[in-house]
């Protein structure tokens, strides 16, 4: 799962000149003295919206993860380049505004700190990479303690899941029952 999500990012970065991308209108620190790197973000309208082909423009989620740079990048090396500032944030929070179908209010938790150094160009851009909400879900019911039963049963010897495997790679088929019970030994 964690290589999965690696490669989601990785595969995102790669075409990151084509991701939906906004200028930041203001962003502030926010959150007390537990919630570190916390930050209210309001941005203009987000341009590529429609980048990835869909028929729904892009919308700000909760579990998306975002770009914050002092440019808008075209390409990964652009990140790297020197005296450019940049970090990674997931959003955790909108802030609902019925008139606004884009979500351009959110909070985001930053991987860094982010500060604007003297000399640096005022202008911030985000740029949505991708979403993981799925995967922080996968994650935590692989991870609860109270769902182990569930991954001995799918994972464990006597597993259904198993049985219906070896069905599907070869075994004939001996009726619904098939599905219930451990098919015969054939070799």
């Amino acid at each position: 799962l964690l290589e999965e999500t690696r490669a989601d990012l990785a595969s995102s970065m790669e075409i990151i000149d084509s991701a939906p991308f906004a200028e930041v209108r203001f962003l502030f620190e926010c959150g007390g003295p537990n919630e570190t790197l916390l930050y209210d973000v309001k941005v203009d309208n987000w341009r590529n919206r429609f980048s990835d082909g869909g028929k729904e423009p892009y919308r700000t989620l909760p579990g998306d993860i975002i770009v914050l740079s002092d440019a808008k990048p075209e390409t990964v090396s652009d990140l790297q380049r020197v005296g450019r500032t940049w970090t990674l944030a997931s959003v955790t929070n909108i802030t609902e505004d019925e008139d606004d179908i884009t979500s351009t209010n959110f909070q985001v938790k930053a991987s860094k700190d982010i500060k604007f150094k003297e000399g640096m160009r005022k202008s911030m851009f985000v740029v949505f990479l991708t979403n993981i909400t799925p995967n922080k879900r996968i994650w935590n019911a692989l991870h609860m303690s109270t769902n182990l039963q569930i991954i001995k049963q799918v994972l464990g010897t006597n597993s259904v899941v198993r049985n219906i495997t070896r069905f599907v790679l070869g075994w004939p088929f001996y009726g619904v029952s098939l599905i219930f019970t451990t098919p015969p030994n054939v070799d």
